[in-house]
């Protein structure tokens, strides 16, 4: 296999994330070196008498030569080809076509058919790759806020169910707790608002209180205009979220990665709780989830933060949550209807009067069970 050689900088990164204890996954992610580049350079580091819990000092400019010159020695370069030689003669025709979009396979038959030069495939690929492809920037990871502050929610697909004669899709909204990482699954078969205000009430209960921020995408049955800067939110649910006190940020449009502490959990309940079991009703599913939570879920050693989400969450985010709510929210419903000639509107099967000058015109309504305004 070819060897790669990277920059003395990419190297003291590897090792300072080794010795911090990262993982391999993490380090490639961050680095945008492969997993075997990186593992040559950390046996070469370890042959060197670097210890991966040793003292940071020990990386010195010395130690970091050193590793690269017994890399260097035991992997020499190989002498680029005539095929590779002949893309860097035709690098140009090549980067045009690169950055108009055009794809390997047909720059070849073009490099072949316009210039005469035929070269391997995989010999083009790694040359357009190497050379003529910016590298991807790293990912950097934020770090998380505030125990107890935020929450980050999602609904994923767990799959079919046929329940009672009938066959439909089962949707979970996972709730996963930022800085614990601790979570809580909601089944249901809508995404409606009403459905996700009852996920949200079941939710507090498990946690044992309200989370300040709620982080979501926008979902239709809460944000009625998506925006970056300033979206708009179903009335309905506002309404809930200021009466239970919390605030709902809503991610970017198309930017998974504003939610990431749960998109991957989304996967996790799918896999780890929901596959290969047989429940017969949504009730049953809903107490298997509960317990697959606190006891699976809850319980396992949390593969980035090294923790045991439960153990976590009881000691730096419940004491810090929300107070749990204590009475039964209950959900209004808003309508617009028209105001009649006689100065009266419907709503909820009732007449209610409103001030003159409104005829004809719809005005905004809210009605619970005991106030309508």
């Amino acid at each position: 296999m070819a060897y790669r050689e990277i920059s003395v900088l990419q190297i003291r990164e590897i090792l300072r994330r080794w010795m911090a204890g990262e993982s391999m996954h993490s380090i490639r992610r961050n680095t945008g070196v492969d997993r075997r580049t990186i593992r040559r350079y950390i046996d070469a580091a370890e042959m060197e008498g670097l210890a991966q819990k040793g003292d940071a000092a020990a990386l010195s400019d010395v130690l970091v030569a050193a590793v690269k010159k017994r890399c260097r020695a035991g992997n020499p370069r190989p002498e680029k080809g005539a095929a590779r030689r002949a893309c860097a003669t035709h690098r140009e025709f090549i980067q045009e076509l690169v950055d108009e979009g055009v794809k390997v396979t047909k720059i070849r038959i073009l490099l072949g058919r316009d210039r005469g030069v035929e070269v391997p495939y995989r010999t083009l690929a790694r040359f357009v790759k190497d050379e003529l492809r910016p590298a991807p920037s790293p990912t950097v990871r934020l770090d998380d806020p505030p125990p107890g502050q935020e929450v980050q929610v999602d609904f994923g697909l767990m799959g079919r169910v046929e329940w009672g004669g009938r066959r439909q899709k089962l949707w979970a909204l996972v709730f996963t707790a930022v800085c614990s990482r601790h979570t809580f699954v909601w089944l249901t078969f809508r995404q409606t608002t009403e459905a996700f205000i009852a996920g949200c009430e079941a939710a507090w209960q498990f946690f044992g209180g309200v989370f300040a921020v709620m982080v979501m995408d926008n979902a239709k049955a809460l944000v009625v205009e998506a925006n970056d800067v300033a979206p708009r939110l179903n009335d309905a649910f506002l309404a809930y979220a200021q009466h239970r006190a919390f605030t709902l940020d809503t991610a970017r449009v198309r930017r998974p990665q504003d939610k990431a502490r749960v998109e991957r959990t989304v996967r996790y309940v799918r896999e780890s709780f929901f596959a290969g079991e047989q429940f017969v009703s949504i009730e049953q599913a809903q107490r298997a989830a509960a317990r697959w939570c606190r006891d699976v879920a809850g319980r396992r050693v949390h593969g980035t933060t090294k923790r045991r989400p439960a153990q976590v969450f009881a000691a730096e985010e419940l004491p810090r949550l929300l107070p749990m709510p204590l009475d039964e929210y209950d959900p209004p419903r808003f309508s617009r209807p028209i105001v009649q000639r006689d100065g009266h509107v419907t709503v909820a099967k009732a007449l209610y009067s409103v001030p003159p000058g409104l005829v004809g015109q719809r005005v905004d309504a809210r009605a619970t069970r005991e106030l309508v305004c």
